[in-house]
């Protein structure tokens, strides 16, 4: 009956991604009248809120009037408004429509903020997120003959750390709220039980995700928000299989696996000794895991993964693909922000994606000409723009700090990939390093010294004149450090790959770069940390630019010493 019921909710979870596809498709042709009709909606529909009465939403006939009434915004714009409705749930102040739910931001680049969430935004969320992505897998298992077995899948979200409003309403991660409302049915698919994926309190989730998933042989998935997550799980297993294994072996917990004990009891009762399935484990992990093709090994029928893999997390999506071998569709699902869902993958292992046209209203600022804001007809391919959101839940052409590349067009839709935040970036002499050539001049290193980097991040030391860049390596495997300053002139080299860094270095503006090499699990220590303090795993970004004294002390101090 259990297998039946699984193989039902797998299957219409599948139906229910099509149709969301199917439905763009059907847009698609004709998005240009759909996205100005769009606006004429959001603007009618909430003309009487506060807010609205504020711009005079009312005169507002088409898309000129709209950029002549309301300005750009950001979030010191809305704050007051969004206390009014947090603390005394007041109603009809930036959506006609009431909000149930606040999302809260990572704080990665500044203070956490709450974003108000009506519940058509939740629905999309849910809609375009895991049923989109089965129904992407599945399309591409199809085009090989094959199709995603309807068997359970390891979901790597958690549900339980959200908390209330002093007026009642939830408040936490994006991602945990979109599918919170269809808990029942995820506990039925997947194969962490309940007292995991719903825990209140600090665990050793990974750990115990992993215990669960290992003794499933069948299970045909896995799931998270972010990259960064599978890779912990990766290389949890990689230090812990050995006693993973003892634990599926005799049917118990290790004791020295964080959990309350209430649910230490609860999830024993579910373990069953299995020295088989221990055995055929132990002969898979033999002399590790790392950089090697076992996920299929593991699991025989595993077909996708799906997590966002694009932007910070191409560094772990690469991990994770290595682990996965070539036989396992990797998806990066959505680009999403607090604020809102952006854009649908438009297919499996591709970091291309189709923006969602119900999800609002949004403009573009031309990274060459920021003194423009275009809307979508007046897009050209090959271009960069940082995103204006005009949200179906009450924002108002508001910058979110995303820059996004159109690759083309889907129909008369852009299709985008993601490039770089705006606000994160080093800066010394006007150059503006972002994410994005970090990451090149990483990719530079790791060809020049065939060492792979896990992790990374970087500032800029502003004490010295002129000043430098300090970039934070954490490699793989233990390197020589005794060849760090060889390492050095090799990173700088990757640097010059930026034209900004390259002519402020030969204009004197700028000092040689700095390198330090940084303790195996530094960042997973930092993320572990940020969990511990009520931060959502779900929300948890990678720390690439460290911006507050705070990142700096602990990240400088975690370094490896050349004895």
């Amino acid at each position: 009956m259990k297998s039946l019921i699984q193989k039902v909710i797998i299957g219409s979870l599948i139906a229910k991604g099509n149709k969301a596809l199917k439905q763009i498709d059907k847009i698609a042709p004709g998005y240009k009248d759909y996205y100005y009709n769009q606006l004429q909606k959001l603007i009618k529909e909430n003309k009487d809120t506060i807010y609205g009465q504020k711009y005079n939403f009312s005169s507002i006939r088409n898309y000129d009037d709209y950029v002549k009434n309301v300005p750009l915004s950001d979030y010191s714009d809305y704050a007051d408004l969004i206390n009014r409705i947090s603390e005394n749930n007041e109603q009809n102040v930036l959506t006609k429509k009431p909000v149930v739910h606040f999302a809260v931001t990572s704080g990665t680049t500044s203070t956490p903020k709450l974003i108000p969430i009506i519940k058509e935004g939740i629905d999309l969320c849910t809609v375009y997120t895991v049923p989109a992505v089965m129904a992407n897998v599945e399309k591409a298992l199809r085009e090989k003959g094959k199709k995603l077995p309807r068997e359970k899948g390891l979901m790597l979200i958690d549900f339980g750390l959200d908390s209330f409003t002093d007026s009642g309403v939830r408040k936490g991660g994006v991602s945990g709220a979109s599918i919170r409302k269809h808990l029942k049915a995820i506990e039925a698919i997947t194969v962490s039980p309940k007292e995991i994926i719903t825990a209140s309190e600090y665990l050793d989730s990974k750990y115990l995700h992993l215990l669960f998933a290992l003794k499933e042989k069948n299970m045909s998935w896995i799931a998270s928000t972010y990259m960064t997550v599978i890779a912990g799980i990766i290389d949890c297993l990689d230090k812990n299989w050995e006693k993973l294994c003892l634990d599926i072996e005799k049917g118990e917990i290790s004791s020295d696996i964080k959990m309350p004990e209430y649910t230490r009891t609860a999830l024993n009762r579910k373990l069953k000794p299995d020295p088989i399935r221990a055995d055929e484990l132990r002969k898979i992990f033999n002399g590790g895991i790392t950089n090697k093709a076992v996920a299929k090994l593991i699991w025989p029928k595993l077909s996708g993964i799906s997590a966002i893999g694009t932007g910070s997390f191409k560094i772990h999506a690469e991990k994770v693909k290595r682990f996965a071998g070539d036989d396992v569709e990797l998806i990066s699902p959505v680009i999403e922000a607090s604020e809102s869902l952006i854009a649908v993958a438009s297919m499996c292992n591709n970091d291309e994606f189709i923006i969602v046209p119900q999800a609002g209203f949004f403009e573009f600022i031309p990274e060459d000409d920021p003194t423009k804001i275009l809307p979508m007809n007046k897009l050209e391919a090959g271009k960069n723009y940082e995103l204006v959101l005009t949200t179906i839940s009450g924002l108002y052409r508001y910058r979110i700090g995303d820059v996004i590349t159109v690759n083309g067009f889907y129909g008369q839709i852009p299709k985008i990939k993601f490039s770089h935040r705006t606000n994160v970036f080093i800066n010394i002499a006007g150059e503006k390093t972002s994410e994005a050539y970090l990451l090149e001049a990483i990719r530079y290193f790791e060809k020049k010294t065939n060492i792979k980097i896990s992790e990374y991040c970087a500032y800029s030391e502003t004490n010295d004149t002129p000043g430098h860049y300090v970039l934070l390596l954490e490699p793989e495997c233990a390197i020589d450090l005794s060849r760090l300053k060889e390492y050095e002139e090799i990173i700088e080299e990757g640097m010059k790959i930026q034209f900004g860094y390259k002519y402020e270095r030969q204009s004197g503006n700028i000092n040689h770069a700095k390198l330090l090499i940084q303790q195996k699990e530094t960042h997973l220590l930092y993320r572990e940390l940020q969990i511990m303090k009520g931060a959502s795993r779900n929300q948890l970004k990678p720390v690439r630019v460290l911006r507050t004294p705070e990142q700096k002390a602990f990240f400088t101090k975690m370094i490896e010493k050349n004895i």
